[in-house]
């Protein structure tokens, strides 16, 4: 029954790595896992692999990219080690400042707690990653350190 309760939050979480509100934009990763649901999504993983640079919405495996031609996604190789596992690719965000811009959307329960790996691709500047409800509404700030590291959210609201 709570599946029927569930729709997509719009930009919502799925803001989440993406956007951008990336002041600077995020390098490894990020990897998203709902650990309530063991969803995780990896971009080393052979679903993504190959999508090269993405210029429109694609779904894989529940999770919707959101590109265009103004703001594109692509998936580079990037080797990054964070809690003893090892990421060979990242989701590359290239845009900035907006949500409307390269971001991702995936549905949530009513409390999950959300995992990213990120990075900033400066070498020397923290990036930031919004995550966002389906209102557009900033649920929190994450900071994409020069190491790749996991950085968690607990979500607490309507399941979506």
């Amino acid at each position: 029954m709570r599946n029927f309760k569930q729709h997509f939050l719009s930009l919502g979480f799925g803001l989440l790595i993406a956007l951008a509100t990336l002041l600077s934009h995020l390098g490894p990763g990020p990897v998203i896992v709902k650990a309530d649901s063991s969803v995780a999504w990896n971009f080393s993983d052979s679903s993504f692999k190959d999508l090269g640079q993405l210029k429109s919405e694609k779904k894989i495996d529940g999770l919707t990219l959101l590109a265009n031609e103004e703001s594109s996604l692509s998936i580079k190789a990037e080797e990054a080690n964070v809690s003893e596992s090892n990421y060979t690719s990242a989701l590359q965000l290239n845009a900035t400042g907006s949500k409307d811009k390269a971001s991702l959307k995936f549905s949530v329960s009513d409390n999950d707690v959300i995992k990213v790996v990120l990075k900033s691709t400066s070498q020397t500047n923290e990036g930031h990653l919004v995550l966002a409800d389906s209102q557009g509404q900033d649920l929190t700030n994450l900071t994409a350190g020069v190491q790749a590291s996991e950085v968690t959210y607990t979500y607490s609201g309507e399941a979506g």
